[in-house]
């Protein structure tokens, strides 16, 4: 229902958020055909509110806290890690062993003669 939108964002010296909401509605407000600071909002998403909240914070304040570079992250996490080639290794499996006790023969009374 967007009653509360969000953006999150970080340098190499600073995260923060920015939360748009109704702090006091308990989210029963579903952020739809709201005005804010004299705008009308048939919708509301992060990047329309909490967005510029969020560029216009980070802007001032970000440059204090340093803005260096990210260190490149290594090349498996960018490329995929590579395929482990394996060689299965055989395994030597021994024959089952021969029950202990064998079982025993059917018996036939009859000895083959049948009845028919």
């Amino acid at each position: 229902n967007n009653g509360s939108t969000w953006v999150v964002g970080h340098t190499t010296g600073l995260a923060t958020a920015a939360w748009f909401g109704d702090a006091l509605g308990a989210q029963q407000r579903s952020g739809q055909n709201i005005t804010v600071n004299g705008k009308f909002y048939t919708g509301i998403d992060g990047y329309m509110i909490a967005g510029p909240m969020f560029s216009n914070f980070m802007s001032q304040i970000a440059p204090a806290y340093g803005t260096n570079p990210f260190t490149p992250p290594p090349s498996n996490m960018v490329n995929g890690a590579p395929t482990r080639q394996t060689t299965p290794t055989t395994q030597s499996t021994a024959p089952a062993q021969a029950p202990s006790t064998p079982s025993p023969a059917p018996s036939n009374k009859d000895n083959g003669k049948g009845n028919g």
